[in-house]
């Protein structure tokens, strides 16, 4: 996999110290740290540009979005068009891994509900 290189201003700038996985890198300074994260693979660096590319001006944090997740999932099952509705759920949930796998599993256990529920109906 190719690995691509970038000048340090660009990591003084990201404060890549802050939120890469460092538990995963024997070192014992931040030269070290530094080195390692210097060499980022190419699909990381893609996934970063995408991240700020799709920022926006008003966003939903987790906790936010969590309280609202599980009315954004009823109007899914109802068939209603809840990205138009709550345009700032969608967005986390397309930009937010484990939000969009918490509302999956929310949306699952729904269906299963809603299936179970029919099949008990008169």
């Amino acid at each position: 996999m190719k690995k691509v290189s970038l000048p340090k201003r660009f990591w003084r700038f990201l404060k890549i110290d802050t939120w890469l996985p460092w538990r995963n890198v024997p070192s014992e300074g931040k030269q070290e740290r530094t080195e390692v994260a210097e060499m980022l693979h190419v699909d990381v660096l893609k996934s970063m540009v995408r991240g700020i590319a799709n920022t926006q001006e008003e966003e939903l944090t987790c906790d936010e979005c969590f309280q609202e997740v599980d009315t954004f999932a009823e109007m899914v099952l109802a068939g209603k068009n809840a990205a138009e509705a709550m345009p700032l759920v969608e967005h986390h949930l397309q930009t937010c891994r484990s939000c969009r796998a918490e509302f999956e599993a929310l949306l699952d256990a729904l269906r299963a509900i809603q299936t179970e529920t029919e099949s008990k109906a008169p």
